[in-house]
């Protein structure tokens, strides 16, 4: 008999903090800042996967992660085919 194949996967959250570099002017008000900034901190995660070097990279160096790494799951499959 053959040795079962095991699979292996984890979930692990983290907290990413994302430079957002847009502008807003002195009377801008700070419910307009709080939405645009979560909107473009989207962008730059998505930015992340790109295709192009140029936009995954330029994306990649306004990321920082914070904090500790949490790991919420970790799930083992025994295949015994």
């Amino acid at each position: 008999m053959s040795e079962p194949r095991v699979s292996v996967k984890a979930i692990v959250t983290l907290t990413v903090e994302v430079e957002v570099s847009d502008a807003w002017g002195g009377d801008c008000p700070m419910s307009q800042v709080s939405r645009q900034a979560r909107e473009s901190a989207i962008a730059v995660l998505s930015h992340t996967q790109s295709d192009l070097p140029a936009v995954r990279d330029s994306a990649i160096r306004r990321l920082r992660i914070v904090g500790v790494p949490i790991i919420k799951a970790i799930a083992v499959e025994e295949d015994r085919r």
